[in-house]
């Protein structure tokens, strides 16, 4: 699967992780040239950079703080 032709049975089995992991993060972190590692960090730290909507409106929220 990779650029040396090895399978995702046995980069799964090498590394520890379920077949379908390997195939994700394979696939998720794709560039142009192939698998990048560079393209799984400037991915990760956009998710990180992004900001987050809280979806609790106020009943929830003292729900959740009165317990």
């Amino acid at each position: 699967m990779d650029k040396r032709k090895t399978s995702l049975d046995e980069i799964a089995k090498s590394m520890g992780r379920d077949k379908s992991t390997v195939s994700r993060e394979l696939r998720r972190n794709k560039g142009e040239c192939g698998y990048c590692y560079r393209q799984q960090t400037k991915t990760r730290q956009r998710h990180i950079d992004k900001p987050k909507t809280v979806k609790l409106n106020d009943g929830m929220k003292q729900a959740v703080t009165w317990r």
